[in-house]
């Protein structure tokens, strides 16, 4: 059994549809992964637009079975330097350590091929294909202010019982040109205030998931720990974990969603507003449109 090890180990994501290898009879542009419409993968607010677009990599050729899926998107957005930056995050998230060597971090391309030369050896290992797959997704989630949201999904399967799967949020902030961390968003000595409202929140999850009724034993073996892994949500400051991070592969990757009006106090005044959801509110105008067009027809 593989053990993926990822150089990024944050993570909540199903495996989605994935874009097969390339096969070898096929053309390239048969197999070519569908780049998403603009109207479904692109947003405009005040100060950001961003659209999915399909990252540049090229599948070997490969026959059979067992050929890898592989699907890895990028954003593309108006300011060079969050491309940049999500760019690197996805380059790292694609290094996918698949042996007890950790491969060195250099290109996308070089990602990918180990990532389809490891299923094809590890078919041969077996006597039987192994659907590899790889897949990910970078999602723009809106802006709050001076900060833009994103989030990466990413998910995996090389063979073992099981795949993994993250969810890595990023808070960019606009004007510093740099990512914010917990610490640049909290008043001064107010982390401890903050750790009890989301420790609160992880027990209630212990005892209502039924994970142990002893909370101090539960702890000895998922030790609770305030992740950075966090971001602006509709109604609070919502926490990621990943999966192992705090209880078993079962459990998945819980959230906790810090109300804003908890907040109060703890974190700067400048980040106690919910972030603007305009990439949201335009994807849903065409849908609104056709159900009160019914409505007016069928009234």
């Amino acid at each position: 059994m593989n053990k993926i090890v990822l150089s990024s180990m944050l993570a909540c994501s199903c495996l989605l549809g994935v874009t097969a290898c390339q096969k070898h009879n096929e053309t390239a542009e048969q197999v070519k992964t569908p780049t998403p419409a603009t109207t479904a993968a692109q947003a405009a607010t005040g100060q950001l637009s961003a659209k999915t677009i399909k990252a540049s990599y090229v599948l070997p050729a490969c026959e059979g079975e067992g050929c890898p899926q592989v699907d890895i998107q990028r954003l593309e957005t108006d300011k060079p330097w969050i491309n940049q930056f999500l760019d690197q995050k996805i380059l790292e998230l694609s290094n996918v350590q698949l042996s007890e060597q950790p491969a060195k971090l250099t290109t996308l391309q070089a990602n990918v091929d180990r990532f389809v030369q490891a299923a094809k050896q590890d078919s041969v290992a077996r006597g039987a294909p192994v659907p590899y797959t790889m897949q990910v997704t970078p999602e723009f989630l809106g802006e709050k202010g001076n900060i833009a949201l994103f989030k990466l999904s990413a998910a995996f399967y090389t063979g073992g019982a099981h795949g993994s799967a993250l969810d890595n949020y990023y808070t960019l902030d606009l004007k510093q040109k740099k990512q914010l961390k917990l610490a640049d968003i909290m008043l001064a000595e107010q982390q401890p205030k903050l750790h009890e409202l989301v420790h609160q929140q992880y027990a209630y999850w212990v005892k209502q998931n039924g994970l142990s009724a002893d909370l101090a034993k539960y702890e000895q073996d998922w030790p609770f720990k305030l992740t950075d892994n966090f971001t602006f949500g509709s109604e609070g400051l919502v926490f990621s974990y990943g999966q192992y991070e705090i209880g078993p592969y079962a459990v998945g990757m819980p959230e906790f969603t810090i109300p804003y009006a908890q907040l109060t106090g703890i974190i700067k005044p400048e980040y106690l507003t919910p972030p603007l959801q305009l990439q949201k509110q335009l994807l849903q105008q065409p849908q609104a449109a056709a159900e009160q067009n019914a409505s007016a027809t069928t009234d």
